[in-house]
Order: C-alpha cells, then sequence, then structure tokens
C-alpha cells in the first residue's frame, strides 16, 4: 500500500485530514488529531530485506469506547517465506520496544504526578474550591494547589501492600478534567474511605463527585472506589473481587441516556445531515446541505447486559461508518458486575431531567437534593449490608446470539463505492484533467500537479501541455490555486515519499524555537540545539519550512527552565524536568544491607547515630521535596580505599536521579563550558581538587552548594541561566580533599575507615541487583524529617576538626590554641608585642613559618578587639601601646594587671618594644 492509497483509505473511514503537511508519522507511536483527539494512527514504515518499503499499523476514530480500529493490510506479493519470518521478528522486536518505551513514559508520568502530590496541599477550606463549590462535596482524599487547580490521586491498590500512585486527575477551576500524559491507567483508582477483611461492601463509582455523594448520602457507611472512566471499571472490579472475594461489590453507574441525540450530532457533525432519519433498519437517502447523498441505516439494539444501544452504518461515496451509540456507563457496570460476581449496579432516577445531561448521583444531589440520593440508596445499601448477596446479574448470551446489523451478516449488500478515476500518464492532460488536478502555487507562477504530487516551472508546464491549452486552463474561472506553504515537503520538486512528511509534524511537536537567540529545544533529545544542528538533522528545507510553520512552538528563552517543582506554566513555559526515572518498590530486607554500608562508612566518628540520622535526613529531604536545593553538602574522604564510599553513592544513590544525577572530576570544574550542570540534582564529585588546585575553585565550589542560579555555557551555544537545583556529595581519598574554614557551615564531614570483609561488600552487591535501589528510595520517601529542612547546619565530626585544623595558617591554629588554653601565657589583654613573642616560640616549637609583628598583629585583630591604650608596664610610667583586649564575661581585673598577668606566665621579661607601627 502506497503512502496516498493509505491516506485515502484514512480519509475514507471518516478520518479527518492530517495535519501540517498533510502526511502521517512513520514513527511506530500513536498520534491523536482532529477534533477533541478522536482520530488516531499508529503507523510505521518497515524496509524488508529485498528493499521493498511497507506501511504497517492501523488507525481508527474513537466513537464512545470503541476505537474503530481499522488494521492496514500488508502487501505479501513477491515476498517469501523467509522474508516473512523476518518480518515478523523484527515486528515482534518493535512491539517489545515500544512497550518498553510505554513503560518508561508511564514511569515518568507517575514521577511527575508524585512531585505534583507532595507539592499540593490537604483541602482545608472546600467553599474556596470552585469545583467543590460547584458539586456541594467535601474535598476529602483530594489535594488542591496553590492555583485552586483540585488533584485527585490515581493508584494501583494490591492487597498487602503499598499503594502505587500512578496519575493524579486535575481538575481546573472550570471543571476541566487532565491526566498527566501517558500515565499506566488500567486498574488505577482513587479510594474514598479505608478497607479492611471486614468491609462487607464496597462501592465503585466513575468520578469523584459521584462518589463522594454517594458517601455523604449513606453516612460513608461503606468506601467507595472512584475508577474515572466506565472503561476502567472492570479492571478496578476484578482487583477488589481478587483481594476481597467475600465483599459486595455496588456499582454507582453514569446513566449516559443521551444515544439518540449523539446519533444527530454525529450525522450533522460528520456527515453533514441536518435531520436524522428514522431508527428503524431501513435504508434512507438524505442530502446533505452541499446536495451530496448519504445512506443512513440504524436500529435499536439491547446489548448483552440489557443495555439499549442504537447501531447505525452510513455511507456517502467512498466514506463508510458503522456507528454504536451505548450507554457507556450502565454497560460497563452490568458488565462488570456479571464479570466479577456477588455484584449489583444501581443508577440515579431524575424527577425531571428534560434534555439536561444530568447522569450520576452527584447531579442527583446538586439538581434535587441529597435527600433525594439517600431516598434511592438507602434501601439498597441496607439490604446488601445485612444479607451480603447481591441479586444476580442476567446471564450473558452467546456471542452467536447477539444481532448483527444485515451489513455485516451479507457484506455484499453493501457495494462498494466507484473506483477513483486513473491518473493521466505521460500523455497531454485534458481540459477536464487540468482543472481536477493542476493548481496555480501562489504566490508564484509554478504550477502543481496533484497526481504526480510535482511541483513544475510555468515553463515546464506550457511545455508539456501547450500554450493554447494552458492559456485555457489558466483563464478557467474552475481554476484551483493553493499558497506554498500547504505543499507537502518537497524533494527535487517531487513529494517526498515515506517518512519525510511525518518528519515536519515531528518537529512541529517536539522543536521549540527560544525566542532572541538562533537556539531550539529539541523534546526528542532533551537538548538544545542551534539551527544549524537542526537543519543537519532536518534538512535545510524542512527547517525552513517548519520556521514559518503557524503551528512553530515559540518561548522566551528564559522560560526553558528546569523545575522539579513542576509549577512553571505550561503554557509559556518548557520544563525540562520529565519526572523522576525510578519507582519506589518497599522492600525492608534489601534497605538494611544498604543502610548497614551507611553506618560502616560512618563508624569512625564519636556520634555515629547523629551523623547517620543526619545524612539520611539529607538524602531523603530533596527527594520528598523535589527540587529543594540544599544549603549543604556531604563530604566523606579516607585514605583506606575500598571502604564503599563509591559504592552508596554512585550504586545506589546516583540511580534513583537517573539522567538528573552525574559524575564531575577536576576536568569539570577547569572547564569554561557548564553544559554539565544543567538538568541536575544530584552530582557526585570524585576527587575535585588535586593538591596544587585545594584553594583555585573552592569559591566556585561554594557557589555550587549555595548558589540559586547557574550559568550554563555549552560550546558553540548563547549562555543561558538555570535555576540552581544541584546537591553535591565529595569523595577524596586524600587527608585534606577540600579546604574548610574554622566557621564552615556548609559541609558535613565523614572520614571513612572502616574496611568490612568482602562477603559484607557483596552482600549490598546483590541487594542493589535485587531492587535495592527502589526500597532505598521508597525508605528515604518515608522517613520522618522531623523539622530538617535545605538549612538544617551539620554536626561538628572529628573528621571535621581534623580537616579544618590542616587547613589553618599559622596565625589560624596559635590563635586557637592560645583561646583554648593550649599555651604557657593565658587568654586575656595583652600588648601586641606580647603576644607577638609567644607566636614566634610557638612557631620555633611547632615547626611553622612565623610572619612579620605587622602582618601577625593585622590578622590576630580580625579576631581580637586591637587598640591603643596608656597603661604602665613594670616599672616605667604610663606610655600609649597597641593591645590586644579581651573581654572575658565576669573579668574584675584591671587592663594592667592582665597584661603583667600575661608576661609573667608567658615568660617574658624586660620591654623592649617593638615598632607599634602595626
Amino acid at each position: 500500500m502506497t503512502l496516498d492509497d493509505l491516506i485515502a483509505e484514512m480519509r475514507g473511514h471518516g478520518l479527518p485530514a492530517l495535519p501540517g503537511d498533510g502526511l502521517p508519522v512513520l514513527n511506530g507511536k500513536i498520534q491523536r488529531f482532529g477534533k477533541g483527539k478522536k482520530a488516531w494512527y499508529r503507523l510505521r514504515e518497515i524496509t524488508l530485506d529485498n528493499g521493498q518499503q511497507q506501511i504497517v499499523g492501523s488507525f481508527g476514530l474513537w466513537h464512545g469506547r470503541d476505537p474503530g480500529t481499522v488494521s492496514v493490510t500488508f502487501d505479501w506479493s513477491g515476498i517469501s517465506d523467509a522474508e516473512k519470518v523476518e518480518f515478523e521478528r523484527r515486528q515482534a522486536e518493535l512491539e517489545k520496544h515500544e512497550q518498553e518505551r510505554r513503560a518508561r513514559v508511564a514511569a515518568a508520568a507517575a514521577g511527575r504526578a508524585r512531585g505534583q502530590w507532595a507539592m499540593a496541599k490537604a483541602v482545608a477550606a472546600p467553599e474556596e474550591v470552585a469545583y467543590l463549590k460547584r458539586k456541594q462535596v467535601s474535598g476529602a482524599f483530594a489535594r488542591v494547589t496553590s492555583d485552586g487547580v483540585l488533584l485527585i490521586p490515581a493508584r494501583k491498590y494490591r492487597r498487602n501492600a503499598k499503594p502505587e500512585l500512578t496519575s493524579v486527575q486535575k481538575i481546573a477551576p472550570d471543571g476541566s478534567k487532565k491526566f498527566n500524559t501517558g500515565a499506566d491507567m488500567v486498574g488505577a483508582a482513587c479510594l474514598l474511605g479505608t478497607i479492611d477483611d471486614s468491609t462487607r461492601l464496597i462501592g465503585i463509582a466513575e468520578g469523584y463527585a459521584s462518589g463522594q455523594s454517594v458517601r455523604m448520602a449513606t453516612d460513608e457507611a461503606f468506601p467507595v472506589m472512584v475508577t474515572f472512566s466506565a472503561g476502567n471499571l472492570g479492571a478496578v472490579a476484578r482487583q477488589l473481587r481478587t483481594d476481597f472475594p467475600s465483599a459486595v461489590l455496588l456499582f454507582f453507574a453514569d446513566d449516559d441516556w443521551q444515544i439518540q441525540q449523539r446519533y444527530a450530532r454525529d450525522l450533522l457533525e460528520q456527515f453533514d445531515v441536518e435531520s436524522p432519519p428514522a431508527i428503524d433498519g431501513l435504508d434512507h437517502t438524505c442530502l446533505t446541505r452541499g446536495d451530496e447523498r448519504v445512506t443512513v441505516r440504524a436500529w435499536r439494539r439491547i446489548d448483552a447486559t440489557g443495555t439499549p444501544y442504537i447501531e447505525a452504518d452510513v455511507r456517502c461515496g467512498r466514506r463508510m461508518r458503522q456507528w454504536k451509540f451505548e450507554n457507556a456507563g450502565i454497560a460497563a457496570a452490568r458488565a462488570a458486575a456479571r464479570l466479577v460476581g456477588n455484584a449489583e449496579v444501581v443508577f440515579p432516577v431524575f424527577a425531571d431531567r428534560g434534555e439536561n445531561k444530568w447522569t450520576d448521583f452527584n447531579d442527583l444531589h446538586v439538581e434535587q437534593s441529597i435527600d433525594d440520593v439517600r431516598a434511592q440508596l438507602g434501601p439498597v445499601v441496607a439490604r446488601l449490608l445485612e444479607s451480603g448477596v447481591a441479586e444476580p446479574v442476567p446471564e450473558l448470551p452467546a456471542d452467536d446470539d447477539i444481532p448483527l446489523p444485515p451489513s455485516a451478516q451479507n457484506p455484499a449488500d453493501s457495494p462498494a463505492p466507484p473506483p477513483q478515476a486513473d491518473a493521466v500518464g505521460l500523455t497531454m492532460p485534458t481540459a477536464e484533467q487540468l482543472v481536477d488536478h493542476f493548481a496555480l502555487v501562489w504566490p508564484t507562477t509554478d504550477v502543481w500537479d496533484s497526481l504526480r504530487r510535482q511541483r513544475m516551472k510555468r515553463s515546464a508546464f506550457v511545455a508539456w501541455v501547450g500554450k493554447a491549452a494552458a492559456a485555457e486552463w489558466d483563464t478557467n474561472p474552475k481554476r484551483r490555486t493553493v499558497t506554498r506553504e500547504s505543499l507537502p515537503t518537497l524533494i527535487g520538486g517531487r513529494a517526498a515519499t515515506g517518512g519525510s512528511g511525518g518528519k515536519l509534524d515531528e518537529m512541529l511537536e517536539h522543536l521549540t524555537l527560544l525566542r532572541g537567540t538562533e537556539t531550539v529545544w529539541d523534546g526528542i533529545g532533551q537538548q538544545v540545539m542551534s539551527l544549524g544542528a537542526v537543519r543537519a538533522d532536518y534538512t535545510a528545507e524542512l527547517t525552513t519550512k517548519w520556521q514559518e510553520h503557524a503551528l512553530r512552538k515559540t518561548i522566551e528563552a528564559r522560560n526553558l527552565v528546569f523545575d522539579p517543582t513542576q509549577q512553571a506554566d505550561p503554557e509559556t513555559c518548557v520544563n525540562i524536568f520529565l519526572g523522576w526515572p525510578v519507582t519506589p518498590k518497599p522492600n525492608v530486607d534489601l534497605v538494611q544491607p544498604i543502610l548497614a554500608l551507611l553506618e560502616s562508612l560512618c563508624g569512625a566518628e564519636d556520634n555515629v547515630d547523629e551523623c547517620v540520622t543526619w545524612i539520611l535526613r539529607w538524602l531523603a529531604f530533596p527527594l520528598q521535596k523535589p527540587g529543594a536545593k540544599m544549603q549543604t553538602a556531604l563530604l566523606m574522604f579516607g585514605e583506606k580505599q575500598g571502604t564503599g564510599k563509591s559504592l552508596f553513592f554512585q550504586d545506589v544513590m546516583a540511580p534513583i536521579y537517573g539522567e538528573y544525577g552525574t559524575v564531575a572530576s577536576q576536568h569539570q570544574l577547569d572547564s569554561t563550558f557548564t553544559a554539565w550542570r544543567s538538568r541536575k540534582l544530584f552530582v557526585l564529585f570524585e576527587e575535585v581538587l588535586s593538591r596544587d588546585d585545594k584553594y583555585s575553585h573552592n569559591g566556585t565550589l561554594k557557589y555550587m552548594i549555595t548558589g540559586a542560579k547557574m550559568s550554563i555555557n555549552q560550546k558553540n551555544l548563547p549562555e543561558r541561566i538555570e535555576t540552581n537545583h544541584m546537591n553535591g556529595v565529595f569523595l577524596s581519598n586524600e587527608p585534606q580533599p577540600i579546604p574548610i574554614e574554622l566557621e564552615d557551615r556548609r559541609f558535613m564531614v565523614i572520614e571513612a575507615r572502616n574496611r568490612q570483609p568482602k562477603e559484607f561488600y557483596d552482600q549490598i552487591a546483590e541487594a542493589i541487583k535485587a531492587g535495592a535501589v527502589e526500597a532505598f528510595y521508597d525508605f528515604l520517601l518515608r522517613l520522618p524529617l522531623d523539622g530538617f529542612n535545605e538549612h538544617t547546619k551539620p554536626p561538628m565530626t572529628l573528621a571535621k576538626e581534623r580537616v579544618i585544623e590542616f587547613g589553618l595558617s599559622s596565625w589560624m591554629s596559635f590563635h586557637r590554641s592560645w583561646q583554648q588554653g593550649y599555651l604557657a601565657a593565658p587568654y586575656c589583654s595583652c600588648l601586641s608585642e606580647d603576644l607577638f613573642k609567644i607566636y614566634r616560640r610557638w612557631c620555633d616549637r611547632t615547626g611553622e613559618k612565623p610572619l612579620t609583628l605587622c602582618k601577625f598583629a593585622g590578622l590576630i585583630a580580625s579576631r581580637e578587639h586591637k587598640v591603643k591604650r596608656s597603661v604602665a608596664v613594670g616599672a616605667k610610667g604610663k606610655t600609649t601601646r597597641m593591645v590586644f583586649e579581651v573581654k572575658a564575661e565576669g573579668e574584675t581585673e584591671s587592663l594592667e594587671k592582665q597584661i603583667e598577668r600575661f608576661r609573667r606566665l608567658g615568660d617574658i621579661r624586660g620591654d623592649s618594644r617593638a615598632d607599634d607601627s602595626d
């Protein structure tokens, strides 16, 4: 089947014109388009070993719960058996890859949902939430965002397992509802209430508001599962029956009663038939407003659950549709009840519904009263709670007993539409063919040949058809005109076959121009690209068409954001955070080896428990509050190798972050290009500072820990600013890995000294293979923080004291020794030259290189109060001297007596005054 044949078949089955250049995207992914995104296709182009290209897949048009699937017929002519086997193998491989891709997309959707749920707050005032106020229900079991969007959690429940959040239903103030794109919703539900082994009755409703109204009317006598759609009733009910085999299931069905109205609506919207014919099983010929003939045959039927529906067969030329208009809410509930057994179905009965679209028990609650809901449900609920047995659902008939429309019983009764006229050959076309198939390309003089899908110059057109025929066509009032932008992608003047048309759709969907720059955000590769790189990837012609296309996406360059909180406005921003890559899975047994490793790493400190607790909370905080920027960092070092530092942080922690984590070294810090920092939440710094560079990058590291913004400088691309969400761990085998200041508040420092037996690390490696990463992630998400936040300061450790001492200059070490009472001279007020003498003796004893008096006194003045005072030293009278005043609490001794005591205990004799110019 050629691409043109496929497009014609899709249009023949009622699908609207394809968007963009009118060609399908042949990438094997589901593409949705048209009004309400009801039209869809999933197509892929296969190249066989013999070079033959085939398009495989399916397409359809959703109608109610029916996707209207039409499979693309594969042309097996000229295909050997071996090629068939190879084709089937490749198809299976592609399908496997597609399933893996969908699983990754679903995992990312679940990650986004967890982040959104964590950022939202419990509903404190339902009357302030527009949707809840309109529906007259509380916000129990839901949360609300700062902008008033109600979040309903969609979880997968399994007995004796933690519910798994797969998505959130976002209900805007106007009532519009969305789920996380790509989420796995099969079997996902929201539990209103609690279920345990003693639960006798479980309710199942489609919508949150309906479920809440049921709970209000029945005084919350039983739990209710919200399934979000009729199509999900069966999956949720099956799991409930597996987990609670003796409970009665009561379905609170939506009464989707407007089947005849939908029949009339679809005839008008899809076939332009204003007056729907009678539903009597007979053929009726109708005229559209454009005088086209449409044949309609419709029947009233009753399905296997006893629910009425309408079936229709509609034909117009090559177009043919078979529709089923059903009461999806009641039919799906009855089918699910029959499937699981010991279940009943109830639906609301309105006093005067008229033509209003009232369908569920919340509509009954709002439009009539909660007492009416209570009156309808009370007797049923009381009976089921008392008896524990539901009334049986009617038996399903065999498939052969279900009546089929005549067109399905005897396809020969429905003649095929007349074949399309043959395309013209290379002979000169007739005047009629010229009018039908040729068009002027505005605003040029070129001509478009729609049969050969070729654009030609005016001179070539005239040379082919002749001047007379060209002139007649040019002046014909029926001559067609097309815009240059509406033409498909051309290669050598001819429309590209295969996937090039789809490439433009791909560009429109995934590329976003960053205004004010010549760069583009590529949603496929998750990277910033130059326009030159885009041209190299998609060709210059395609790039030009994309740039000129009305549907091209453009945002301000500053609105390309990395926002793990997922609060960025999706209308104006592109968020390059796509969700967490790992799904947490509880398993206490797998967590224990990881905790044992962390305790071993901290074992050399005298406050092991305090260190382990602080580190666990530091690791957990940015996971529980996505996007949190810690104002502290973790430094773990030790000359002894093989203690498990990298095993813990590189093999356990880094995989939790996936692509949002990285390992950095000295090379990254030295480089002027900083693209490695982009889209990062976790960075593991391995030996980032050599012995010669310990101080040159100290400021950079400090800013990475506490800075709010980062400059991202990517090679050959303009510099941009990104919010800093990066949290860092530093690993080293050096005795002084990073210079740490005396008053440092940034670093938690641990020296790893304990090396365990090989079996200890083998056990951890086996746990990682068995899923310890996912288990530890779950452990951290559940860990109580107890007031821990981004600014919680790390405790002092023996290792930190050693690192600080190692990095102190001579005057700092001296001052620390003097202040803490390690010197013979007391810590009290003294002459500056006397303190300098004590300093020189200390340097001789410790091997430190001394400073000059001027520098020493100036530096000590940054720690102690330095002032000129008139004092008497020894037997001499008062003179003006430079003094360090130490004002100790409770000190009553005079300044002169303190100076005398300092000189006596420090064994300073005489009064050889040094230069006091300092």
